[in-house]
């Protein structure tokens, strides 16, 4: 199902500026992300609704995709589109279920725009419970969601990126994909899969499609609710800043790393964490 918030795709080019430019040649008063189509998962979470708003107000067209029909989305779209004059689309699929991965790319491929990023934040986190009282089967569900699903979307929209320009993937994993806490066994190895395949991608999918990942540490997103409020202040207490996150300065990296101020970074994690030493 794909619901369209605007009708109109903007593609900005050969917009001049007089002002100053930068030393890789960018104009500092163009939009970072002008003319670029991005496609974005776990579009409604936190994170995710950063990521559409900070892409739209850098001039990204977006696909925002998410698992079920949200009007209070739909309509922060539509306020988006409106704003930035950009396009948003909302695509509805469940990332676990791989024929629904494929329908929701056939959706994308037939508006016939070119792909520019994909950003997977999609994921999931895990009940409370230490490594023997987790089954396989449920170790398996939560790397449907944080890993295998994000992976065959990958080997799908990869296909349709433009092969005469360099393309952006930025994964959204976690600082537990990297220290072993906070979180449980199987959201940990989920994510710290994901962190070893932007490595690997990074190497097979060079030079025309830059692959790189984001670790956030505690945001001030639904997902902490759950966590061990101890964990939790003493995450924060061993963290630089002393303080929580805020999902834009998540949303802020992606915008980085989606644009070409970040042209030679790739293969790389961006620990956005506060500095937890």
């Amino acid at each position: 199902m794909q619901v369209v918030i605007s009708s109109r795709f903007t593609v900005i080019l050969n917009r001049h500026y007089v002002g100053s430019t930068d030393s890789i040649g960018i104009d500092m008063k163009e939009k970072l992300l002008a003319g670029k189509n991005a496609v974005i998962t776990g579009a409604t979470g936190g994170i995710g609704r950063s990521i559409v708003e900070e892409f739209a107000k850098n001039g990204s067209n977006i696909w925002a995709c998410h698992r079920k029909s949200d009007k209070d989305f739909d309509d922060f779209c539509l306020e988006l589109s409106k704003k930035y004059d950009v396009e948003i689309k909302t695509v509805l699929f469940d990332i676990s279920k791989e024929s629904d991965i494929l329908s929701a790319v056939k959706e994308i491929k037939a508006d016939k725009k070119k792909i520019d990023v994909l950003v997977n934040n999609a994921g999931a986190i895990s009940e409370n419970a230490s490594f023997h009282m987790q089954s396989v089967n449920s170790i398996k569900k939560l790397f449907d969601v944080n890993f295998f699903g994000i992976i065959a979307l990958t080997q799908y929209v990869t296909r349709l990126m433009p092969k005469n320009q360099t393309s952006s993937i930025i994964n959204i994993s976690s600082v537990a994909g990297l220290d072993g806490t906070p979180g449980q066994f199987d959201y940990v190895a989920s994510k710290s899969a994901l962190v070893g395949a932007t490595k690997k991608l990074s190497l097979e999918l060079a030079p025309t499609i830059r692959v790189n990942c984001i670790a956030p540490g505690i945001i001030e997103t639904d997902m902490i609710h759950s966590m061990d409020e101890k964990l939790k202040t003493d995450t924060i207490y061993h963290s630089a800043l002393k303080r929580i996150g805020k999902p834009e300065e998540v949303a802020k990296v992606a915008v980085f790393l989606a644009s070409e101020m970040s042209s030679y970074i790739t293969g790389q994690t961006i620990r956005v964490d506060g500095g937890i030493i």
